[in-house]
């Protein structure tokens, strides 16, 4: 009967070290977009690409630059009077944007100080991609 436990338990424990490896691809991707700084509802009937449009034009008008645009995320990028940030839109299904962001306090060169969020950036981009997306749910 312990025999049996034992071999029971480092079957367990080699289980869990594989489950282990295999999530930490994943776990390092999430951790490089950055802080999660919240979720945007897509309303009903908003077709992806048109998502995809919204946040993209919604980044421009702000002065962002868009470094990439795929089927799952768009990424913007600001320097601006002393920051910098990276913005993350990841696209989680057809009903919502999950929003994560990197941003940093920079020298006159552009070289990162510290790590620093933009609030007030964050939360304008946002608020501009949800009203953009509740126009075009109702234009629909």
């Amino acid at each position: 009967m312990n025999s049996c436990l034992r071999q029971l338990l480092r079957v367990a424990f080699v289980a869990m070290l594989c489950a282990l490896f295999t999530a930490t691809p994943s776990l390092r991707a999430a951790e490089d977009l950055g802080t999660s700084v919240g979720l945007i509802a897509v309303p009903n009937g908003v077709p992806p690409d048109s998502v995809q449009q919204i946040v993209a034009y919604s980044l421009t008008r702000r002065e962002w630059t868009v470094t990439e645009k795929s089927d799952t995320k768009v990424v913007g990028q600001l320097k601006h009077r002393g920051k910098e940030a990276i913005v993350t839109f990841v696209f989680e299904g057809k009903d919502q944007i999950a929003v994560y962001c990197a941003g940093w306090k920079i020298d006159r060169d552009g070289k990162r100080l510290k790590p620093e969020l933009p609030e007030r950036w964050i939360a304008n981009i946002k608020k501009d991609v949800t009203t953009r997306l509740i126009q075009k749910a109702a234009d629909l």
